[in-house]
């Protein structure tokens, strides 16, 4: 194992925030855009997107929660 020296610049400087996931579904033309507070679902197309409907973090939240209990998954 090797240590390695971190500066206190390197842990003062926060890290880049993430940036949006997209989900296609399947070949629909229809993805899901998970950003870090919220998710929106989006038509594409040839000149680009049109967002459908936007969620907010909190419903987001309880809908994963909710997959994840129908998918048999324990917290």
């Amino acid at each position: 194992m090797t240590l390695r020296r971190i500066g206190a610049e390197t842990l003062l400087t926060p890290p880049a925030p993430p940036r949006d996931t997209v989900i296609m579904l399947g070949l629909t033309g229809y993805a899901i855009q998970v950003g870090e507070h919220d998710a929106r679902l989006v038509r594409l197309h040839e000149d680009g997107k049109t967002i459908l409907t936007e969620v907010d973090a909190k419903t987001t939240e309880t809908f994963a929660y909710h997959l994840y209990d129908a998918i048999g998954g324990t917290r």
